[in-house]
């Protein structure tokens, strides 16, 4: 027969048999840095941190906001791209007393397909759009651990944190934006920037989020056909509403708050003062959109220290703003040039005119026929999306 020759480790009470200490390997994805290199990627007034692998959980040293000082984080994944600014980490260790931290830990979950779905169908049910995700759905979290073991969580941004998730390929961008997505479907929609197949937005917290494709769509659009590609991606991105869950209403007039509104949402505007116009009470639920575009030079009032809010607006008020707001966003007048073909605008104040023949020259808007523009006839909100998406064509470019 065959014999095997075993040793074995003997082991007594006066010699015990200690195993070596073997250190976990990291879980993938988890990843930790210490204080020294942390301070190895500060190039300037950014570190940067490379990570090859779908990121989930980041650790970094308890003296993190002071290893950065006054340079922004910029975490880069295959699963997202994060940009902290400067101070956030800092906000995060005023929360934990005696500043005890022991590790500061940024949290990464992938959502399964099954809760994706789930948030998906309430948020469909209500927002009565149809939903469908062009990215993973993450959810964030940024945590300091004291050296206790309490967690404590940093819940808002005083600076906003700029968020990219890589796209989907068959997204269909002009309906896409990254969403907070809260777990009864309540939506938050903070646009979105495409460049080299990641979209971008800034944040103001950390929770679920996702680019979600947003198609909204109205029974009563084909009374407005020719506008309904505009309404559909104006609607998306959250720059026009419905009159109810399945209407627009196309052929209705529009109020000065409401173009207003529909303005300041396309161009981001946020105002700091209050409007000083005497009919825009502050608890009016355009008061902080006048008072933005006010600020901005975008919208005057009337005179005598009034806005009319509720007044129609007219084509040539319309367009004097559209006008407004392009030479905004561009930082300088457009210079009024080449021939209008409409006959019924001679008469006007020079700065219907000259709006007017800018807003044409640039592609803006169109007459209700070949040759009259109807300056002073109001404007449905058919032809106030139209102009609008029409600006908006035109920033792209």
């Amino acid at each position: 027969t065959d014999t095997v020759d075993l040793k074995v480790r003997s082991t007594s009470i006066d010699e015990p048999w200690i195993p070596p200490v073997v250190e976990p390997e990291p879980a993938p994805g988890h990843i930790e840095f210490s204080e020294d290199e942390l301070l190895q990627h500060i190039h300037g007034s950014t570190a940067i941190l490379r990570i090859d692998v779908d990121l989930q959980q980041l650790v970094l040293p308890a003296n993190a906001a002071e290893v950065l000082g006054k340079a922004t984080l910029e975490i880069q994944a295959p699963n997202l791209r994060l940009s902290l600014p400067a101070g956030v980490l800092a906000e995060l260790r005023n929360l934990v007393p005696d500043a005890s931290i022991e590790k500061i830990i940024l949290s990464i979950k992938t959502l399964s397909a099954e809760e994706v779905e789930d948030l998906l169908n309430a948020a469909s049910e209500k927002s009565k759009a149809k939903l469908k995700a062009g990215s993973a759905v993450l959810g964030l979290w940024l945590t300091a651990t004291n050296t206790q073991g309490e967690t404590y969580a940093l819940t808002a941004f005083s600076r906003p944190v700029t968020l990219s998730l890589p796209l989907n390929e068959d997204v269909n961008h002009k309906l896409a934006g990254i969403y907070y997505v809260s777990e009864d479907g309540t939506l938050e929609y903070y646009g979105g920037e495409v460049q080299d197949g990641w979209m971008k937005a800034e944040l103001p917290h950390f929770s679920n989020y996702a680019v979600l494709e947003f198609n909204k769509t109205f029974r009563d659009i084909k009374s407005a056909a020719w506008a309904e590609e505009a309404v559909i991606e104006l609607a998306a991105k959250h720059i026009i509403n419905g009159t109810s869950s399945d209407e627009i209403t196309p052929n209705r007039t529009v109020t000065r708050a409401e173009f207003t509104a529909m303005i300041v949402r396309l161009l981001g505007l946020s105002g700091e003062h209050w409007s000083e116009f005497a009919d825009v009470p502050r608890n009016a639920w355009y008061a902080k959109a006048v008072a933005a575009a006010n600020e901005a030079g975008i919208v005057n009032g009337i005179g005598g220290g009034r806005f009319a809010p509720e007044a129609e607006i007219n084509r040539q008020e319309m367009t004097a703003i559209i006008v407004r707001a392009y030479e905004y966003l561009a930082g300088s007048s457009v210079v009024p040039q080449g021939h209008v073909p409409f006959n019924d605008i001679a008469d006007l104040p020079l700065w219907a005119q000259q709006s007017i023949q800018k807003a044409y020259q640039m592609g803006l808007i169109r007459g209700r026929s070949a040759q009259v523009f109807a300056p002073l006839d109001t404007a449905t909100r058919a032809e106030s999306a139209m102009i609008i998406y029409n600006l908006l064509n035109l920033m792209k470019s």
